[in-house]
Parts: C-alpha cells; sequence; structure tokens
C-alpha cells in the first residue's frame, strides 16, 4: 500500500508540477512526512478522515501572515554585512554545534516560539532578520495568485486524486483523504509559511554575496527546500537522527541538497539507496555523549512527550492508567525546558515510555534502558529502534551487544575531522 501511495503522489508530481510551479515541490504533497500529515497514517490505517471545510485554513493563513508580521518586528536587527564564505541554518542551534569553528562561518536561528524570547535578549543572528517590510506586499499579491492557480485547477486535480485513490488504494474517499493537506498548502497557512520562507532565503542569497556553502539539518522540511532552491551556495544536510525505514522512504524527493553528510554506517547505507553519491559518513554531530556513555542506573520511569499534541495526550492517559508512577519531560519544541539534559534525564530513568517516532529510543537502548514504544491504533509505526537493530546479530532485549550497536549506528569523529571532510565538499 505504501508504493502505491508513493506511485500516486509521483503521478500528481508529474503532471501538476509546471502548473503550480516551486509551490508544489514545497507543499504537503510533495513532503509526504508522515509526521506532519495524517494521510499516510489514515490510508495504512483505513480510517476515514472528517470532513473539513475551506474558511478556517483561510484565516489560518491571515493568522500564519500576521505572525511572520510579529517576528519581523521582533527580529527588526541590523543586517549582517560579514563576508562570510559558509552560513549555518538551524532550528536547534545544539544540532550542529560541533560544526561552529568552521573558518568565515556564521549561525542563523530558525528559533522556536518558546527560544524567541531568548534569541531577541541574547541578540543571535536569526533567519527573520532577513524579512523585508516589502516582502509583506510581494507575499500577498503571491498568495492570491497561487489561489487562483489553485482554483484553475481545482476540478482536475479533485478528479485526478479520486481516480488514483480508487485504482491504487482501493478507497472511494480519494479527496476527503487529501483535502486538508491540499487546502492547507494552496490555499492555507502551509502556503503563506513557504511564500515567506522563499523570500526570506532570495534575500540571504542577496546579502551574503560571498557565500559558498550552507549547512543545516537535514530533515525534509520544507524550508529546507526552499533555502536549496532560492540560494546558490552549495547546500548541505547533515542528518542528525537515525529514521525509521517508513520515514525514510518519504524522504526520498526530488528537491534534495548538494551533499548529505550522514551519522554513521547504518545512515549511510539508508541513505544511499536513495541519494547515491550525495551521501557521505561525517558523524555524529549531536550524540558524542554516547561515545563512552555509561550504564543508566536511574530508578524512574520517565515518559518522554513528543510534538503531536493528540498523540501526548493519549500517551499521557496511557501512563495514567498502566503506569501510576512516573516523570514526565516535556518535548523542547512545546516546553522551554527548564529541567536537565536529555542524557541527565536519561541517568535517572530505568524505563521510559514513548511515541513510536523518537530517536530517545536508540539513545535509551545504548544507555541499558527498557523502552516501551507505545503505539496507537491511528498512527503508523515510524519506530527507529525496531529499524536500527533489524540485524540478525542484534537483540533488542538483551543489552550484551551494544558496543556492536553503536559502532554500526555511529562515527564518532572529531570535530575537526569533521570539519575537515566539510572543507573538502
Amino acid at each position: 500500500m505504501k508504493s502505491n501511495y508513493l506511485k500516486l503522489l509521483k503521478i500528481l508530481t508529474n503532471k501538476y508540477q509546471k502548473k503550480f510551479g516551486n509551490i508544489w515541490g514545497v507543499s504537503l504533497l510533495s513532503e509526504k512526512n508522515p509526521v506532519k500529515t495524517r494521510v499516510f497514517h489514515n490510508i495504512m490505517k483505513e480510517i476515514k478522515p472528517e470532513p473539513v471545510k475551506i474558511f478556517p485554513f483561510i484565516m489560518q493563513a491571515v493568522g500564519k501572515y500576521f505572525s511572520f508580521g510579529f517576528r519581523y518586528c521582533l527580529f527588526l536587527h541590523k543586517e549582517s554585512k560579514k563576508p562570510v564564505k559558509n552560513l549555518f541554518v538551524t532550528y536547534n542551534e545544539n544540532h550542529l554545534e560541533s560544526l561552529y569553528s568552521l573558518p568565515d562561518s556564521e549561525i542563523l536561528l530558525i528559533p522556536q516560539k518558546t527560544d524567541w524570547k531568548e534569541v531577541w535578549n541574547s541578540w543571535q543572528r536569526c533567519l527573520y532578520e532577513f524579512i523585508r517590510l516589502s516582502d509583506f506586499a510581494y507575499i500577498g499579491f503571491k498568495y492570491v495568485t497561487y489561489t487562483l492557480v489553485y482554483l484553475r485547477h481545482f476540478i482536475s486535480l479533485k478528479n485526478d486524486i479520486c481516480l488514483l485513490s480508487k485504482a491504487l488504494l482501493n478507497r472511494e474517499d480519494g479527496w476527503e483523504l487529501f483535502r486538508e493537506e491540499i487546502i492547507r498548502s494552496f490555499v492555507g497557512d502551509v502556503l503563506i509559511e513557504n511564500l515567506f520562507y522563499e523570500r526570506i532565503f532570495q534575500n540571504i542569497n542577496k546579502n551574503y554575496l560571498e557565500l559558498e556553502k550552507i549547512i543545516y539539518p537535514y530533515e525534509g522540511q520544507n524550508w529546507e527546500k526552499a533555502l536549496i532552491v532560492n540560494t546558490k551556495a552549495k547546500s548541505i544536510g547533515v542528518l542528525c537522527t537515525i529514521p525509521s525505514h517508513n520515514m525514510m522512504s518519504f524522504w526520498g524527493n526530488a528537491i534534495t541538497p548538494d551533499h548529505i553528510g550522514v551519522i554513521g554506517l547504518a545512515s549511510y547505507y539508508q541513505f544511499k539507496d536513495y541519494y547515491g553519491d550525495k551521501v557521505f559518513i561525517l558523524g555524529s554531530t549531536r550524540h558524542q555523549y554516547l561515545k563512552d556513555v555509561e550504564t543508566s542506573k536511574g530508578t524512574e520511569i520517565l515518559v518522554l512527550l513528543g510534538h503531536d499534541d493528540y498523540q501526548n495526550q493519549l500517551l499521557l492517559e496511557y501512563a495514567e492508567e498502566f503506569i501510576k508512577e512516573y516523570r514526565v519531560r516535556y518535548h523542547p519544541t512545546k516546553v522551554k525546558p527548564i529541567y536537565g539534559t536529555l542524557k541527565e534525564d536519561l541517568m535517572s530513568a530505568k524505563k521510559i515510555v514513548l511515541n513510536s517516532d523518537s530517536m530517545v529510543s536508540v539513545e535509551a537502548y545504548l544507555m541499558g534502558i527498557q523502552s516501551e514504544i507505545v503505539l496507537f491504533e491511528d498512527y503508523v509505526d515510524l519506530n527507529p529502534l525496531e529499524i536500527s537493530l533489524r540485524r540478525t546479530d542484534f537483540n533488542v532485549e538483551k543489552f550484551d551487544n551494544r558496543e556492536t550497536v553503536k559502532k554500526y549506528l555511529f562515527e564518532f569523529n572529531s570535530n575537526e575531522e569533521m570539519i575537515r571532510r566539510i572543507e573538502e565538499l
């Protein structure tokens, strides 16, 4: 079923890519991210989606437009004229911290809402500094233009989706399956967000005239594709996680960086199948602490919440019913952490309970911590632990072969070695 789903999306892309232009390549249809959208889950679990109306999504687009207006006012700093050759763009500065001593470089943050105040107070460089006042008129015009394009092709697109869904997915409700994704991408908040990122990276391209490389954490997000399409510098995506097979098969998108640096042998073989010679082993920029990590002697049960509010609610209800005594760690994009680091929290745990799409299960395994991965019936399994250990000599229930697993998953290069590999590209 998954292969038919991807085939359907490929057929639609071949027909509508030119008609919708760049905005198709950064739409939710093209992104195919099972973490961000419900379509894949609904198909695999044979769930009939709730009907949606267009007006609330138009209001979301208006809200997103004014949200970028607020960001413009908040981060209206003096632009840098520093003639850098290397630019880091990241929403989490810790993910690429090992590479920041790269010569002639600067860091641009894409702060989460929970970080806005901190970034503003610290005067760190921020992506939103590159929003111009004139961009708001331009984006308003482009929004109307793409809305008209959507209306012009609405009947054809709807008919194609219905026919392909029936033929490939055996679903009579094809339009209902995809309608929310389509409305958000071509009329709603996703369209506004993509237009702003397109403009921001065009402005960055004009500001950094000597720029040679842009390095960013690779996750297949829409803003990454806007970066690739709208800047002339060489793009280098750095993998900071271990994706599951279900997630991996959605990242083979046509808009990809010039190079993808992965964290070890396992991810190298995973990505090589999709990206060929673009892939190289950089090493782990984010998980160096696992190199010599000790076995946890903790006694707590730790419930780890993710970025999906609905799954978090279900997970807390599950914990309350079946676990009773536990401590909650919130996702950093939801609540600004006021507790210790993830390593410190894991060292206090004997067991973690979490959703299926988190790499923390891999980290916990290497620390000798039991993971209870709760998979709810409405969701597809995105568990990277099961994928990482899918070898006959690995047993997820035992911890006596952790060093072998660690060598398979991670290459712990020094910062100097990773920087050298970046410079050679």
